[in-house]
């Protein structure tokens, strides 16, 4: 990390930085770095795990941060790029100085352990879905989504988006009752 708080990513201002991968069974990054039996994390990293300890650690908050920046990013992309998003994150979170890991205790030994890429990835896509229908429902209000998403749709009164180009919204008939659903009371 800099002294500024923000991330600091490993690579010349003029190359993109190296793109890093971490297995589940490494035991150390390619600068050395270890995976496995960890005595003390560090503020780089992200750990898993429920509680205040992993919710207030600077790692994961500035992970959060990450993720909150991307969430809307991430829900107006097809399936595929926002795997793509899930894993840049991780990228940016390993690519630091120090190199970030995401860690999970071992409870049999009380130590850190990485949990590779591929777990990383998917706790990462998890929370960037996390809110989604309520920033879906934002994003609609403002505009936001692209064409085949929700632009130019009906917000219901339970939430879902009707397209209004289908055959009926512009005829006039009710959208609720266009979705298969009872009126709004």
């Amino acid at each position: 990390m800099n002294p500024g708080g923000g991330l600091t990513v490993r690579g010349s201002a003029n190359a993109p930085p190296k793109l890093l991968t971490v297995r589940a069974d490494a035991l150390q990054m390619a600068d050395g770095t270890p995976l496995k039996n960890i005595e003390k994390h560090r503020s780089q990293d992200v750990l898993c795990g429920r509680g205040g300890g992993t919710n207030h650690h600077v790692g994961n908050a500035h992970w959060r941060k990450l993720v909150n920046t991307n969430k809307r990013l991430y829900l107006s992309l097809p399936k595929k790029q926002k795997a793509l998003v899930a894993k840049s994150i991780v990228h940016a979170v390993r690519a630091q100085n120090p190199p970030g890991r995401f860690l999970a205790r071992d409870p049999s030994t009380s130590l850190w352990c990485d949990i590779g890429d591929q777990k990383a990835t998917e706790k990462t896509s998890q929370a960037l879905r996390e809110g989604a229908p309520d920033i879906r429902t934002e994003m609609a209000k403002e505009g936001q989504m692209e064409k085949g998403n929700i632009v130019g749709g009906i917000m219901l009164h339970n939430g879902l988006i009707v397209d209004q180009n289908k055959s009926g919204a512009e005829k006039g008939t009710d959208p609720c009752a266009q979705a298969g659903m009872p009126p709004a009371n």
